[in-house]
């Protein structure tokens, strides 16, 4: 059930943890980002490209081209607060700041993957008030999102993890992603699409004698794939 209603800032949540000995987003050891912090300034730094048509009439559309998100946290430190402890631990580790990061809204909507920490300000302000500090985490690109509602991808299937086809000739992917109740969309990606390509409803055509492999993600979690061989007959 989709809720509907205002909600104030502070039912969203903040985390921030380690990542994975391998470099990988992990909601191990998590840490709430709740202590302290007032304000949560947010901001998607976009970049777009300007185009004129003459069926427009020249007039301008704006494509966006990348974005990235980056959450503005400012409040005032409160020493032996593991979240704010963990950030202020990368004050001198200008290479080691990447972090896990997720984000919960209100209504249940999950933002989450690997993320930096930036523009960190351990201490300030004036002599009789509380030491205020400041940092910015950024999604590094896209977050995983989980709209509210769905469940989280856990994996994907297809019918056949093979696929033989001659050269000219068309097969059909047809993916499932469980649980049921996540996001059934995913996107198909050939390893070399001049033996065989794939078309976004999951449509083989094989082009060239030969293999590859065709890979299929979950839109919404894309490390969550699975892989299909393809042969290509003459």
């Amino acid at each position: 059930m989709v809720v509907k209603s205002y909600f104030k800032n502070f039912l969203r949540r903040h985390y921030v943890g380690d990542i994975t000995e391998n470099g990988e987003y992990s909601e191990d050891n998590l840490l709430l980002l709740a202590a302290g912090v007032s304000t949560v300034d947010v901001d998607t730094d976009e970049d777009t490209e300007d185009y004129e048509y003459y069926d427009g009439n020249g007039g301008k559309e704006t494509e966006t081209t990348s974005s990235s998100l980056n959450h503005q946290f400012s409040g005032n430190r409160k020493y032996g607060d593991p979240a704010l402890d963990f950030v202020r631990s990368k004050l001198i580790k200008t290479s080691d700041r990447t972090v896990s990061f997720k984000v919960v809204e209100p209504d249940g909507t999950i933002l989450k993957g690997l993320a930096t920490i930036t523009e960190l300000k351990p201490y300030g302000g004036d002599a009789n008030t509380r030491a205020e500090m400041e940092f910015t985490i950024t999604f590094l690109g896209q977050p995983t999102e989980v709209l509210a509602g769905e469940a989280e991808p856990e994996s994907v299937s297809v019918t056949s993890d093979t696929i033989t086809i001659a050269e000219d000739e068309t097969a059909q992917i047809t993916a499932t992603v469980a649980p049921a109740e996540a996001n059934q969309e995913v996107t198909y990606t050939s390893e070399n699409i001049s033996i065989a390509s794939v078309d976004n409803k999951g449509l083989v055509t094989g082009n060239l004698a030969g293999a590859t492999t065709i890979t299929v993600a979950s839109a919404s979690k894309p490390s969550v794939t699975t892989v299909i061989n393809v042969t290509v007959t003459d």
